[in-house]
């Protein structure tokens, strides 16, 4: 009941965004309608050229109230179009109002620029607008890793699983996001998930590789790192720990090769080549460790 009048309520709400309007459940007309913290009033409807309009209508909101009432209404008239044309000097004041697209896309610069609190600010407008899109949850979940939010992340991926499961990169990041908060095991899981939608998806043999390694099962994190450079060629950072993965299983040769690969990709001279030192004397092969540690040592003095 509204001031004693008997009314039908509807709300309509779209994310944060609601909408409450009140109907007579005499006459079916509107009679109030409450948006963005005002309420508006609508009394004594009469007609007007077979419309029926209200003649008294009141606006309340925080900041100010307003009471109007119309005695007559005039209906088809022709107004000049010209009158609502912006004139050429200000049109240029004119701001199109942005798309969820738009937000995105300049989170997405954002990111790259390596501005990742800005990118995640334009990701979250970019949701608010349109939250049905997974590669905007997707996008986001990246940023907050950069942003080391980890728990955020998980929540990121798994809304954009929930949006499309058949992305390996969707699963891949959800596991990620795990490997970093310490969750090895679940981790797992979702990089299998991954390879089971590309079983060519090479940060995904990687990432699992690494996750394996943390639980001492080295053979197998070798395995999986192995698969990931035959993948893709081009990850320094790759062959540098299939390297520490070779050296750990006693593939030095190998490891040799694959830490020479991460230095002609632009690895840290330094680190590898001490790693490589490593792996010789492993093998006691001392002479030459002892050349790969002084030159080590010359390079990052």
């Amino acid at each position: 009941v509204l001031d004693s009048l008997s009314t039908y309520r509807v709300v309509l709400q779209k994310d944060d965004e609601k909408r409450a309007f009140y109907f007579s459940q005499e006459s079916k007309m509107l009679v109030r309608q409450d948006v963005g913290g005002a309420v508006e009033l609508f009394f004594n409807y009469k007609e007007f050229d077979l419309l029926y309009l209200p003649t008294i209508y009141y606006k309340l909101d925080r900041q100010q109230n307003g009471k109007f009432i119309f005695n007559d209404v005039i209906t088809n008239v022709e107004i000049d179009p010209i009158i609502f044309e912006v004139p050429e000097d200000l049109k240029h004041k004119i701001q199109k109002k942005k798309t969820a697209t738009d937000y995105y896309d300049e989170g997405v610069a954002l990111f790259n620029a390596g501005d990742y609190s800005s990118a995640k600010e334009q990701y979250d407008y970019a949701i608010n607008l349109n939250g049905n899109r997974s590669w905007y949850y997707y996008e986001r979940s990246k940023t907050n890793m950069e942003l080391e939010d980890y728990y955020a992340a998980v929540s990121d991926a798994q809304k954009a699983i929930q949006l499309n499961d058949s992305e390996a990169s969707y699963y891949n990041k959800l596991g990620l996001a795990k490997y970093y908060i310490g969750d090895y095991n679940s981790a797992i899981t979702d990089f299998n998930s991954s390879l089971e939608r590309d079983s060519t998806y090479a940060f995904s043999y990687y990432h699992k590789g690494l996750a394996l390694y943390y639980k001492d099962q080295v053979e197998e994190a070798y395995e999986n790192i192995s698969k990931a450079i035959r993948y893709d060629t081009t990850k320094n950072y790759f062959y540098s720990n299939h390297g520490i993965m070779a050296n750990s299983v006693g593939e030095y040769s190998i490891g040799r090769k694959s830490f020479r690969k991460a230095l002609a990709l632009g690895s840290d001279s330094a680190p590898i080549i001490n790693r490589i030192g490593v792996g010789f004397y492993s093998e006691e092969l001392y002479d030459s460790a002892k050349f790969y540690f002084e030159k080590a040592i010359s390079l990052g003095s």
